[in-house]
């Protein structure tokens, strides 16, 4: 029992770290970095959206890593068995 709750534990961690890495690029990336990017003379807008392409580009990867570990997370979770009488938080 102890192995699945570690082992529960660390794919739980892979999945909240990945939805994390995704919703702080969405939040922060667009908006605050081409801001202040933006207030420097040099600042060039084509540029910055083939930057930002290649980073979006690493954030689908990050996206397709969620639903295989969210898959790993419910299985492990189906399989603890709940007494009856226990009553939810």
């Amino acid at each position: 029992m102890k192995r699945r709750a570690a082992l529960f534990a660390t794919e739980f961690e892979r999945f909240k770290d990945a939805q994390e890495f995704v919703g702080d690029f969405r939040e922060c990336r667009g908006s605050v970095a081409t801001l202040y990017k933006s207030q420097n003379e040099d600042f060039f807008f084509p540029a910055e959206v083939t930057e930002m392409s290649g980073l979006m580009n690493g954030c689908a990867h990050a996206e397709s890593l969620v639903p295989p570990i969210e898959g790993r997370v419910r299985q492990l979770w189906d399989s603890i068995e709940v007494s009856e009488d226990t009553v939810e938080a």
